[in-house]
């Protein structure tokens, strides 16, 4: 009984849909160099889930290993860019691997208004061979002496 339902199990096993590897690389619009650690997900068409994902590495490229059969798309996003999204990716029992190419990205630009920074002078500060005490920036010193900042 046991080696019965042991074949029965890697008979299955063996029909089970053989998975693909998707690849490709990420690139910049204008610039043409490559992108790197940009994010690459797997979305199944017919409900949106998110199947699977990687990183593009330090030269621009991503494979993403053990997807099943299916119809998906590809979203790739990096932070400063557009997300792209690459539609018609058919993997069938035949494929095993299939490269998507060149993924080109274009960079985002915000309109921002002014700026300002502001920044304080901290009340101790050390040099070589001292340390100086700025005595406007202690609340106690304010109308006092010097003696009541020592």
């Amino acid at each position: 009984m046991k080696k019965l339902v042991f074949s029965l199990l890697a008979a299955l096993m063996s029909v089970s849909a053989p998975a693909a590897t998707l690849s490709g690389m990420v690139k910049d619009v204008k610039t043409n160099t490559v992108l790197e650690f940009a994010n690459v997900a797997v979305h199944r068409i017919s409900d949106d889930a998110v199947i699977t994902g990687s990183m593009s590495g330090v030269d621009g490229t991503f494979r993403i290993f053990n997807v099943p059969a299916g119809e998906y798309y590809l979203v790739v996003g990096y932070m400063g860019y557009e997300a792209e999204r690459v539609d018609n990716i058919v993997l069938d029992e035949d494929s095993r691997t299939l490269d998507v190419g060149s993924v080109l990205l274009k960079p985002v630009t915000l309109k921002m208004g002014d700026v300002l920074v502001e920044a304080e002078k901290p009340a101790v500060s050390y040099k070589i061979d001292k340390r100086v005490v700025d005595a406007s920036q202690f609340l106690s010193a304010r109308g006092g002496t010097a003696i009541d900042i020592l």
